[in-house]
């Protein structure tokens, strides 16, 4: 029997015109994603009997309704992981001391939303560096959801960004560095540098 972790980045609409260097929608499509897909995806699961691992942003919990909609799904079995406080593309740019307060951050709005602190945590644009993981380590975190070692991935972003910044726009997306695809498909716990197997981490590949 083979296992399978279905996963949703529950990113609001903003998000995504960021990546293509486009201004905040400013109508209520900006918060589609808790609005009206998360009600889908919870059907969806329900229809297929499927429990899910929604990786929430904590800034997005400022709103009651989001906050709300997410405490039903937890209620709903399903598993509230955390995808940063910001959902800064920089990530993995900004110093030691505000990874950890973007991982903390975004741990404690999923808590006081939900009641339980999250185990698990995806990193913006899946972009994760060997710091990241020391600080997941040092907030005791039980697993990562952020290596895609996917060819088809990496090419096709690293082009959109190209041809973004050809049209006279900037992506705030980053692209994580190329041995990244080197890294297992299966879960496996980390090794130095993160791409590795060894001893630590749990890791889940995207």
């Amino acid at each position: 029997m083979r296992l399978a972790s279905l996963s949703v980045d529950l990113d609001e609409i903003p998000n995504y015109f960021r990546i293509h260097g486009l201004p905040d929608p400013e109508g209520p499509e900006r918060w589609a994603g808790y609005d009206v897909a998360l009600d889908r995806l919870s059907t969806f699961a329900r229809d297929a009997r499927l429990p899910l691992t929604l990786f929430a942003i904590g800034s997005d919990l400022a709103r009651p309704l989001a906050a709300a909609r997410l405490l039903r799904a937890r209620e709903d079995g399903h598993e509230i992981a955390n995808h940063s406080k910001d959902h800064r593309y920089d990530f993995v740019r900004l110093g030691k001391a505000e990874i950890a307060r973007q991982i903390e951050g975004g741990a404690e709005r999923i808590r006081e939303a939900t009641g339980t602190s999250p185990v698990g945590f995806r990193s913006p644009g899946y972009t994760v560096t060997t710091e990241v993981f020391d600080v997941l380590n040092e907030l005791g975190m039980t697993y990562d959801s952020s290596v895609f070692p996917c060819p088809w991935y990496w090419g096709a972003k690293t082009s959109a960004i190209g041809y973004i910044a050809l049209r006279g726009r900037t992506s705030h997306s980053i692209v994580d560095r190329p041995s990244v695809l080197l890294a297992p498909t299966r879960p496996y716990r980390v090794g130095t540098p993160y791409w590795r197997r060894g001893a630590g981490l749990i890791e889940i590949p995207v």
